[in-house]
């Protein structure tokens, strides 16, 4: 892994084994073991302090602008881009949302429209009235616009270098990353604290890919099996 001198970082996939060793593992014990991580996950994140969640936050926004091209958010091609409203300690993204709004990105929020669907997307802007969600959410009303993004930052408890990425349980970005890209192209960017980084994520099968992570120290790309 190498990095320069702006906190941008890439890696590569490890081989192709690993991965046929890791889906070996028996499903029950993977459940288990996201149930034990998502609680050890929680509590490490909630301890960081308010003020440090709001400074690395802010620097997590900073290094997704700064590297906004190579991402995939391009000015010239402003691509609808989903982010969400933090809950509790999540990483907060509202600066980020702002500034691409600002910009000129169309801008969207995730809505919740059923247990067991993917999540559908409404058009946000700066000043609007959310309204109350599932799990305390905040999401656009049901009259806003409905759009399909092409970028979406995500909230997590945990990820690793392979992309993998563990959330509350529900499987709603699960859904919906996989319907977005039966689509089309779609770049999943994980938004975290390095805290939330672990060696290597239990998955299955059904668990969609993060495409980059951004945290405070920088960001990193997932890149399945080739150079980043």
């Amino acid at each position: 892994m190498a990095d320069d001198q702006r906190g941008f970082v890439r890696f590569r996939f490890l081989p192709r084994v690993f991965m046929a060793v890791a889906s070996s593992v028996p499903p029950d014990e993977i459940r288990e073991r996201k149930a034990s991580l998502r609680t050890r996950m929680r509590e490490e994140r909630a301890r960081l302090a308010p003020e440090v969640r709001e400074a690395f936050g802010r620097q997590a926004c900073a290094h997704v602008l700064t590297h906004a091209e190579a991402i995939g958010l391009d000015p010239g091609h402003p691509a609808v881009v989903a982010a969400y409203w933090p809950v509790g300690s999540e990483a907060d993204c509202r600066p980020l949302l702002e500034t691409l709004h600002e910009r000129g990105f169309p801008c969207v929020l995730p809505s919740v429209v059923g247990r067991g669907l993917p999540l559908v997307f409404r058009a946000w802007r700066p000043r609007d009235q959310l309204l109350s969600g599932p799990l305390g959410t905040r999401q656009p009303a049901v009259t806003a616009p409905e759009r399909i993004p092409g970028v979406l930052v995500v909230p997590l408890l945990a990820y690793d270098r392979h992309g993998r990425r563990l959330g509350q349980g529900g499987g709603y970005y699960d859904r919906t990353l996989a319907a977005l890209r039966r689509r089309g192209p779609v770049v999943a960017i994980g938004f975290a604290f390095g805290l939330q980084e672990v060696a290597s994520l239990p998955a299955t099968d059904d668990d969609e890919r993060l495409d980059w992570v951004a945290t405070e120290t920088g960001v990193l790309r997932c890149a399945g099996g080739e150079d980043a």
